[in-house]
């Protein structure tokens, strides 16, 4: 919200007490070292309230209308 860019948020189930459980995640852990054109992009990590969010990059296409649109090319 700072910045004015439009991200995709994910509330990830749970209770997180400790910044370390959220850092401890596969999905958080695997997402902070990988760089692929092909994989979202994690922005940011974020703990409120016992609630962890994934702050992710917004993509201009939806993955399953993606996929649907190439089988109907077939």
């Amino acid at each position: 919200m700072r910045s004015g860019e439009i991200v995709a948020l994910k509330e990830m189930f749970g209770v997180f007490t400790s910044w370390d459980q959220c850092c401890n995640l596969t999905e958080v852990k695997a997402l902070q070292v990988l760089s692929h054109p092909n994989i979202v992009t994690l922005k940011e990590v974020v703990l409120q309230d016992q609630k962890l969010q994934l702050v992710y990059e917004l993509l201009d296409r939806d993955l399953y209308k993606m996929i649907e649109e190439k089988r109907d090319k077939k």
